[in-house]
């Protein structure tokens, strides 16, 4: 067991510094009052101070950070979807054909400034 907890401090000590984002190392060092050193250029922690089980909870914050790799399974700020967000769907169908708008009606001199500005905008893109 302890030949595993020393690996696991290895592995701390080559892979800290892949990380990009340290807030959840340090919060949990704060959390269980670990004695560290900060100063300008960061903080310093005795690992090979620290309790097994700190080790591994850090051990497996590096491994599932640091080996994760992204190859288009990570998806980015996932919208979550609450009732003040959900607009209803529009069902209505359009009553006959002469309903539907014509070519006519769909000149660009028929938008106001507005809506003039917005299908400039949206045709610079393509979806």
């Amino acid at each position: 067991m302890e030949n595993e907890i020393q690996k696991q401090r290895y592995y701390i000590y080559e892979n800290i510094d892949n990380l990009k984002d340290h807030n959840q190392i340090i919060n949990l060092i704060k959390l269980k009052e670990c004695q560290f050193t900060e100063n300008c250029n960061g903080i310093f922690l005795n690992i090979s101070a620290l309790d097994k089980d700190i080790i591994n909870i850090i051990y497996k914050i590096l491994t599932n950070t640091v080996e994760y790799k992204e190859e288009g399974n990570f998806v980015e700020d996932i919208p979550i979807k609450t009732e003040e967000t959900m607009i209803p769907p529009q069902l209505s169908a359009p009553a006959s054909v002469e309903s539907l708008p014509q070519l006519d009606d769909l000149l660009m001199e028929n938008y106001s400034i507005i809506e003039k500005e917005i299908i400039s905008y949206s045709k610079q893109y393509n979806l």
